[in-house]
């Protein structure tokens, strides 16, 4: 059995809370629509558009995942967790809906950021006979991540029943 070194184990833990951190960001926008609807006053429709955009964020992530090769994958996961918090900050500042959306649609930019370079970063550091696991380790980890977003759409209709 292939044993992790100290560093490969300090890796995984960080890229571990780093995706940890992304996916419960990601899965905390469902708990909040109703409260977006009240303090925005707005109609399921917004909110369905809302969960729309923040769909593209992804997008955004492909050009700065680029970046890793050239700064490395560390930074640049310190870089997106650093980015999806102030903007998360920032969103508790949002006058409109639509400055609320683009506010989410950097932070979710930056969360799916982390997940793929933490991913690579994972890939590279674990051992030939470890990488299945870590891999794994880190996919169950980002569960929340990929539930939420499609959660946020549902939340919307949900929202419209109660109304």
């Amino acid at each position: 059995m292939v044993e992790l070194d100290a560093l490969q184990r300090r890796t995984l833990i960080w890229a571990g809370l780093a995706v940890v951190l992304t996916a419960f960001d990601g899965s905390v926008l469902v708990l909040a629509l109703p409260a977006i609807a009240g303090d925005f006053h707005a109609r399921v429709p917004a909110l369905s558009n809302l969960g729309s955009v923040l769909a593209l964020g992804s997008i955004g992530a492909l050009p700065l995942a680029t970046l890793a090769d050239r700064f490395g994958r560390r930074r640049l996961i310190a870089v997106g967790v650093a980015g999806f918090s102030v903007a998360n900050f920032a969103s508790a500042f949002a006058p409109t809906l639509e400055a609320l959306a683009l506010l989410r649609l950097v932070a979710v930019c930056f969360e799916v950021l982390v997940g793929g370079v933490a991913t690579a970063l994972i890939v590279e550091e674990a051992p030939p006979g470890r990488r299945g696991q870590a891999v794994s380790v880190l996919a169950v980890l980002a569960i929340p991540l990929s539930r939420g977003r499609r959660r946020a759409s549902r939340g919307a209709n949900n929202l419209d029943k109660a109304a």
